[in-house]
């Protein structure tokens, strides 16, 4: 993760997922450490605690990158969420598209998380969390069945 003004270093959340956290964060882009995954369902939860100035918003955009050249483009960008609580996005192939919300697209190996702080002299309190799962799930009867 960046060195950024207004966001704290590498976290990991009590499971060792990574966790992108910012601390009164001023108008600007902040970008998170890269996600290496196999898995092909990612869930990024955002919970913002404090908003403060006139019209503050926080826009997040889930990434994937590029093998080729490592640059980003976007898979899921959200609404811009301008009160405080939780929402969660989702992006996955097998899931039914749903605007700001879920994005029905393959996970790369490489992910990474954008936030835009928007709005006249903004200051946001959140932190954003994500997660990989993997499509299929031993079965419940033979774990050795996939």
């Amino acid at each position: 993760m960046s060195t950024q003004p207004g966001i704290q270093p590498a976290q990991q959340d009590s499971y060792g997922h990574p966790v992108m956290a910012l601390v009164t964060a001023g108008l600007g882009t902040y970008t998170s450490q890269r996600l290496n995954t196999l898995d092909q369902l990612l869930q990024v939860v955002v919970n913002i605690t404090a908003l403060a100035g006139t019209s503050p918003t926080l826009t997040v955009t889930i990434q994937g990158v590029d093998s080729a050249s490592g640059q980003p483009f976007t898979l899921l960008v959200s609404a811009a969420l301008n009160a405080v609580g939780i929402t969660v996005l989702q992006v996955a192939p097998m899931l039914a598209a749903l605007a700001n919300l879920v994005g029905a697209a393959i996970v790369p190996r490489v992910v990474e998380i954008q936030a835009v702080v928007g709005g006249t002299t903004p200051a946001v309190t959140a932190t954003i969390g994500y997660r990989t799962f993997p499509l299929t799930n031993p079965s419940p009867i033979n774990p050795n069945v996939q």
